[in-house]
């Protein structure tokens, strides 16, 4: 986020994320450097989501202005699965947006090979 923010002075840059990754944000590296480069965090509720937003404000103040709860269709797959799905050259296309889908390929993302 560092480096976007960097090369594109301005811009107000939005982060989505699962609840679930709200949830384990302040075990990231720098999480604080993170989070303050960013103009906003979209969070996606998940079923039976536990992210606890009290908690992660104590752990990163300010946060809590940043979120954004964002409505969207629920899928039963996380990104770690989707990126684990890739690796492991198991279909993942219909778990993602055409575009993101040809970033991976384009990109040769998460390959382990």
């Amino acid at each position: 986020m560092r480096i976007l923010a960097a090369q594109n002075p301005g811009a107000d840059l939005f982060y989505l994320i699962g609840e679930d990754s709200l949830r384990d944000l302040p075990t990231w590296r720098n999480p604080q450097q993170f989070v303050a480069a960013l103009a906003g965090l979209g969070v996606m509720r998940r079923p039976g989501g536990s992210a606890d937003l009290d908690a992660v404000e104590q752990a990163l103040p300010g946060i809590r202005a940043k979120v954004n709860w964002v409505d969207a269709p629920l899928l039963e797959i996380s990104s770690h699965q989707i990126r684990q799905r890739v690796a492991e050259g198991r279909p993942y296309r219909y778990f993602v947006p055409p575009a993101v889908a040809k970033g991976i390929e384009a990109m040769r993302l998460y390959q382990t090979v």
